[in-house]
């Protein structure tokens, strides 16, 4: 489910990330590899002015 969405989302499009780390946060452990994962492609995009 998680792997889908971030295959649509791309790693082109800050904000579907942010969207889809606010949509995880409270569901999977911060640690997991698909928070790690976005956290670290949002860092790599620019688009990481959150508080992530």
């Amino acid at each position: 489910m998680v792997y889908w969405e971030l295959r649509e989302a791309g790693e082109e499009d800050p904000a579907k990330i942010e969207g889809l780390l606010r949509k995880y946060q409270y569901v999977l452990h911060p640690q997991h590899f698909h928070m790690v994962g976005m956290k670290h492609t949002l860092s790599q995009v620019g688009g990481g002015g959150g508080v992530w």
